[in-house]
């Protein structure tokens, strides 16, 4: 168990970071982790594009196709992790925590006719 002197002195240390750091501040009114790895994703891409340029140079058609299945699986994955990272409900298009209108459409979009 922690002090009252000693819970007065992490209350001070958290509003002194939270007041330093808005990015910090965010992430801890969010509930996100703080880091997220982002390179295998990236890495799986970067593969991918790397394989289609090659296929394309030497005219493998196995390659190109190996080539393909990494980018459409980097894509899928960054996508999946971007629906979870929202919580899994609503439409990538229409965020309401985002400024979307009243009828749903997006600022900036027209309305359907």
């Amino acid at each position: 168990m922690l002090s009252d002197r000693e819970r007065k002195q992490l209350a001070d240390i958290e509003r002194a970071l939270l007041a330093g750091d808005r990015r910090l501040a965010a992430t801890f009114r969010s509930g996100a982790p703080p880091t997220q790895r982002r390179w295998p994703v990236r890495a799986l891409l970067g593969f991918g594009a790397f394989l289609l340029v090659v296929a394309l140079l030497t005219g493998a058609d196995a390659l190109f196709l190996q080539g393909l299945l990494c980018l459409g699986g980097g894509f899928a994955w960054r996508r999946w992790r971007a629906t979870r990272s929202r919580g899994g409900g609503g439409s990538p298009v229409v965020d309401p925590a985002r400024g979307a209108r009243p009828d749903g459409t997006p600022p900036g979009w027209f309305r359907p006719v």
